[in-house]
């Protein structure tokens, strides 16, 4: 399995930040670029690579790895990869900016991957107040702080926001410049191993704070040239998906090889989340409510929300795939009004 890993620096000279170049994918249409983040979201992706799933229908898949979720799915938005999932508000934001991203199904419910990791002394949402923590802005973190904020009463403020990069979180926390930080897996279990009283004192789940939909982005230029290929792909993912979701301990086995990871520990991790592959209305209305709240805080441009939304969502690839999977109202040619 050839495998390829990118950090953050290489990520933003790929993307160049806006999206405003977007290199190749690959002049072979039949390769599909595998953008993965690390951890349980994005153990299908060698997975895939390492069962032949993409094979199977014709398809050249290739892996490769980024430091984090936020980061495979920007190589998306610019061209540099084929396919990846992340959280609803990483692809508003991102749309909002010019990304060309569309988002063609949901395949992971999580709700544990993202959480809070502090320093000792802090145990509590009202600890956090005056405190500084780090997350990626524009990322499943960012809205995963606005939900806490919201859910356990703080004024917007009370948290010192740093945008940081996730391998920079721990080194952070370490030299004391961040007190804690919304983030996800593997950092938030490497935490109380680096660092002394480091804990994690909420997941995403927990009071219902946030339920995480990973949704699936395709790049919409590849969709737009090799509409034939996209399909393969995403009967692929599907197969992939079904396959994790009922042999959770192989796929750990197999994604802790490309992520550096122990298996055990993975295949634990991987109890955060339910392997699927669907179209629910539940994707509209989270990309609906988020573009709402986005749009209030001046972040969509000139964009409408509706204008947003139905840019992001392309249900014609689920409906080709799996009709019955795609149920909501967009899948039967409505619209978001």
């Amino acid at each position: 399995m050839k495998t390829y890993r990118f950090g953050v620096a290489l990520l933003l000279a790929v993307c160049c930040v806006a999206f405003a170049c977007v290199p190749p994918i690959n002049a072979e249409t039949s390769t599909i670029i595998l953008a993965s983040g690390l951890a349980s979201p994005y153990v299908q992706y060698p997975v895939a690579v390492e069962k032949g799933f993409f094979s199977k229908y014709g398809l050249k898949a290739e892996l490769r790895v980024f430091s984090g979720g936020f980061g495979a799915l920007q190589s998306v938005g610019a061209g540099a990869a084929s396919m990846s999932n992340g959280g609803e508000w990483s692809f508003v934001g991102m749309r909002a900016k010019g990304a060309n991203i569309v988002v063609v199904g949901r395949n992971i419910v999580n709700t544990g991957d993202l959480g809070v990791g502090a320093v000792k002394g802090i145990d509590s949402p009202k600890d956090l107040v005056g405190r500084r923590c780090a997350t990626i802005l524009g990322s499943a973190g960012d809205w995963y702080e606005h939900r806490y904020e919201t859910v356990y009463h703080l004024k917007p403020g009370d948290i010192k926001i740093v945008n940081l990069a996730e391998p920079e979180w721990i080194p952070a926390m370490i030299r004391g410049d961040i007190d804690c930080f919304f983030g996800w897996e593997p950092w938030l279990t490497k935490l109380p191993t680096l660092v002394s009283g480091g804990h994690v004192i909420h997941r995403n789940g927990q009071d219902n704070v946030y339920i995480l939909q990973n949704l699936v982005g395709f790049s919409s230029a590849w969709v737009k040239r090799d509409p034939a290929s996209a399909v393969k792909a995403l009967r692929a993912l599907g197969d992939t998906m079904h396959w994790v979701q009922n042999n959770r301990h192989e796929a750990a086995m197999i994604a802790a090889k490309a992520f550096q990871m122990d298996p055990a520990q993975l295949e634990q991790l991987m109890g955060c989340c339910t392997y699927t592959l669907d179209f629910p209305q539940q994707v509209t209305d989270a990309l609906v409510g988020m573009a709402e709240y986005a749009s209030q805080k001046k972040l969509l441009g000139k964009m409408t929300v509706n204008q947003l939304v139905n840019d992001l969502l392309d249900p014609k690839l689920m409906l080709t795939v799996a009709p019955g999977l795609c149920t909501a109202a967009v899948c039967k040619g409505s619209a978001h009004p």
